[in-house]
């Protein structure tokens, strides 16, 4: 499989209804969203972070996923659903090693 296009969003969506926790009331969700496509095929990933559970924000995710992601999968070639896996593998270990955050 050839990622032949890779693309990602920042999303905001309205909430029919306000949530509310005990630190922080919401009336939207701020999601990202990677689109890859390859072969005629499309697909579709979401993260939906939150500073109070992770420490990142959706702008945060979305620079990262730009910076780290976008570039290496442009035109990538993947034979095998274990090859997929062990470059996601990678690409944590590698995120890990330059954020702080706990939570990745």
């Amino acid at each position: 499989m050839k990622i032949e296009q890779a693309e990602i969003f920042l999303l905001r969506l309205p909430l029919s209804q306000p949530i509310t926790h005990h630190t922080v009331s919401r009336s939207y969700t701020d999601n990202v969203v990677l689109r890859l496509r390859s072969e005629g095929l499309e697909g579709y990933g979401e993260a939906v972070p939150r500073t109070y559970v992770t420490g990142e924000s959706a702008h945060s995710t979305f620079q990262t996923l730009r910076q780290t992601l976008l570039g290496s999968l442009s035109a990538r070639t993947f034979n095998s659903v274990e090859e997929v896996k062990k470059y996601l593998s990678d690409l944590h270990v590698d995120l890990r090693s330059r954020n702080p955050c706990p939570a990745i």
